[in-house]
């Protein structure tokens, strides 16, 4: 069929996509640290959200309409979602952020690989634990229903932490048998 529209202006490959609910769509790019909101009918760009110093891993639209993404700078940043103005930078992780889940009651969680999961106030970005203990970094994260929280490092070894506190209740570690 036919190009119906061409979106320009980031200044290089498109890292990845996003359609949004209202049908607007959302784009970042590593090389220029940028997310573009634009208008999905025609194209235009809506808002150009800036501030992140370096490559840009992913986002999450969450469910008040306002978008998180999270970067190479060891930062996550809150932005509206309809104007594109930052509305907070949470900091505190010392390397990259490798994922990110919000929690039921609106929380987010983060981990880097820094050994740490940092658990955040979801309205302001304020940081309120953080989770350490691993020695290596974070492979995989999984929030039961009862809230509490279980990752596992690199080398096998899970904690289990209280998802109100971010207190540590268990050190297991995974054991190889050869039959």
């Amino acid at each position: 069929g036919a190009c119906l529209a061409v979106l320009e202006g980031h200044t290089d490959g498109i890292k990845d996509i996003q359609l949004l609910a209202d049908g607007r769509i959302l784009s970042w790019e590593w090389n220029d640290k940028t997310l573009r909101l634009w208008e999905g009918t025609t194209g235009a760009c809506l808002a150009v959200l800036e501030g992140h110093t370096d490559g840009i891993k992913d986002i999450q639209v969450l469910a008040d309409g306002r978008l998180l993404s999270w970067s190479y700078d060891h930062t996550l940043r809150l932005w509206d979602g309809t104007t594109g103005a930052c509305l907070a930078v949470l900091e505190g992780h010392t390397k990259r952020i490798e994922g990110v889940q919000v929690l039921a009651d609106g929380r987010l969680l983060s981990w880097s690989g820094d050994n740490t999961l940092r658990l955040w106030e979801g309205a302001t970005g304020a940081c309120l634990a953080v989770l350490e203990g691993h020695t290596n970094g974070i492979s995989d994260v999984q929030v039961l229903v009862d809230g509490r929280i279980l990752s596992r490092s690199y080398g096998g070894i899970w904690r289990l932490w209280d998802g109100s506190t971010g207190m540590c209740l268990a050190v297991l570690e995974e054991h190889s048998y050869i039959d």
